[in-house]
């Protein structure tokens, strides 16, 4: 009778195993049936412009650095930084009444001389003086109106082009001394722009060749060229500088700012551009995913240049070739793939 019991239990047994393995092998054929959503790419060749972007600083194409001729305290200010003016505006007037300035000493020598001239040029019509003592008054007039003129531009300080103000060294009341820097000027209308560029790329670049400027808080961006490139590197930043010259005829950007240079390096024709997501690095190896009737297929490639996102492919990838460029991190050769999005 135990016998009985025990060969039934052992068939039972053998039966739940049986069943419990068959579902096994069920679950598993249906997960390798199970297909992975992915988004795909159809490969086409196409042309990319490679743009190298390096920060530099504008500068007016011309520039007027201004600075105390003589020792006297600051009567006004009349412009402010980022102010157009034009040329022979007085920016700063330094106080006339001072004794460094002479100016009320040569004035009223100039004004005495212009009423003798005055005197001697009506006598001299007339006749009553002598040809050698009116050039002697008119030498005398001229001479203390010229150091009158000087007198009065060492207190009202001029600038002597028309551009934008891009710096001010002294305010109402300051006392300046002899070679201070009062202000500074710079031309608009064309402005140069001086960046600095690595030994690496400096081939690339040369004179005459296109670049533009670009500033966030700038809408949009103005074109300009190459003029200058240095044959050394500076010895501290080890960079090459490089000058430019920007067309700016609504003087959008200003003298001082600090902006973003773009220069096309070159052009490539023809070529494989992948989404640089769709590569997966795996032990030092650049690996995709292809689609093949519905398959995953993995692939190792050879990359380029990477641009804006993109990376040229130089090897392992034909057109027309489907690129899987979403879902790749959760494929494996051979396994079934559904593509929710196929462009190109």
């Amino acid at each position: 009778m135990l016998f009985k019991v025990m060969k039934n239990t052992g068939i039972l047994l053998l039966m739940v195993l049986m069943i419990s393995c068959s579902s096994e092998q069920v679950n598993e054929t249906n997960n390798n049936n199970r297909a992975i959503s992915i988004r795909a790419l159809v490969l086409k060749t196409s042309s990319i412009d490679v743009v190298k972007s390096y920060a530099g600083s504008l500068e007016g194409e011309k520039q007027a650095i201004l600075y105390s001729k003589i020792a006297e305290a600051v009567k006004s200010v009349n412009v402010s930084v980022g102010q157009n003016v034009i040329e022979n505006q007085v920016l700063i007037d330094l106080d006339a009444s001072g004794p460094s300035s002479r100016l009320q000493e040569t004035y009223s020598l100039y004004k005495n001389s212009e009423k003798n001239y005055n005197k001697m040029e009506f006598l001299f019509k007339e006749g009553a003086v002598s040809e050698t003592d009116f050039d002697a008054a008119k030498t005398d007039y001229e001479v203390k109106k010229a150091n009158y003129e000087s007198a009065s531009k060492l207190v009202k300080i001029e600038t002597p082009i028309d551009g934008i103000v891009t710096f001010l060294g002294v305010s109402s009341g300051d006392f300046v001394q002899v070679g201070q820097k009062l202000a500074e000027v710079a031309s608009s209308d064309k402005i140069r722009i001086k960046f600095g560029v690595n030994a690496s790329e400096i081939d690339h670049i040369n004179v005459g060749d296109a670049i533009s400027i670009r500033r966030e808080t700038v809408s949009g961006k103005i074109s300009g060229k190459v003029i200058s490139v240095a044959s050394s590197a500076d010895q501290q930043t080890r960079d090459f500088e490089v000058e430019g010259l920007i067309e700016n005829k609504n003087s959008v950007f200003k003298p001082g700012m600090f902006v973003d240079v773009d220069h096309t390096q070159k052009r490539l024709n023809n070529v494989i551009l992948i989404p640089r997501q769709a590569v997966i690095e795996n032990n030092n190896k650049n690996i995709v995913f292809l689609i093949s009737n519905g398959i995953a297929v993995s692939r190792e490639i050879v990359l380029g240049e990477d641009i804006n996102g993109l990376v040229v492919v130089n090897s392992g990838l034909n057109i027309n070739d489907t690129l899987v460029t979403l879902g790749q991190s959760y494929l494996d050769d051979s396994v079934n793939v559904n593509i929710t999005s196929l462009d190109g």
